[in-house]
C-alpha cells in the first residue's frame, strides 16, 4: 500500500526493475542495464503507449551498442525497426 492506495503488480514490478537498474549501473554492467531498460519499456509498448516506450527502448539500444553481449542488441534493434515500420505505415510513435 502506497499512500493509502494499493500497489498494482505492475507498480511492484517497476519498483523491482528500478532497484535492479540501480544495482546494474553501480556494477557498470551495460548488458544488464540495456536489458532492464528494455524490460521497463515493454509494459508501455504492450499497452500501446509508444511515446513512453520509445525513449526506454532507444536508451536500451544505446547501452547495448556498447556491450559485448551479442544478445543484448537484437531486442533494441527490433523495437527500433518496429517504430520505423510504424512511422512508414502512418502510426504515430
Amino acid at each position: 500500500m502506497v499512500g493509502g492506495v494499493v500497489a498494482t503488480p505492475a507498480d511492484v514490478a517497476q519498483k523491482g526493475l528500478d532497484a535492479a537498474q540501480t544495482i546494474a549501473a553501480s556494477l557498470k554492467n551495460q548488458e544488464l542495464v540495456a536489458k532492464i531498460k528494455g524490460f521497463q519499456g515493454d509494459p508501455y509498448f504492450w499497452r500501446g503507449d509508444f511515446r513512453s516506450a520509445r525513449p526506454l527502448y532507444k536508451s536500451a539500444e544505446l547501452e547495448a551498442a556498447h556491450s559485448t553481449d551479442l544478445f543484448a542488441l537484437p531486442h533494441g534493434k527490433g523495437v527500433v525497426v518496429l517504430f520505423g515500420l510504424g512511422t512508414i505505415l502512418g502510426f504515430s510513435c
